[in-house]
């Protein structure tokens, strides 16, 4: 299955972007609770791991549409 289609025309990204992101919020929220016991630095790292997950997705997306992308000329 090629990750940039599927039946219904999402992409897996798009819904990554949106789970990613939630999980990250989880963990910065969770992370103040844990502080007391100790895990503070655990859930940071989880939380930061998530949105550099999401930034490398959306940048490999990006580059593919742009290279992807046809060249337009003008025929005379």
């Amino acid at each position: 299955m090629n990750i940039e289609t599927l039946p219904h025309g999402n992409t897996p990204p798009t819904w990554l972007n949106f789970i990613l992101l939630g999980t990250a919020a989880a963990f910065n929220f969770l992370q103040r609770g844990a502080a007391d016991l100790g895990y503070e630095w655990t859930f940071r790292f989880l939380s930061l791991v998530s949105l550099l997950i999401v930034i490398y997705i959306n940048f490999n997306k990006a580059k593919n549409i742009f290279k992807n992308r046809k060249k337009k000329t003008w025929k005379n």
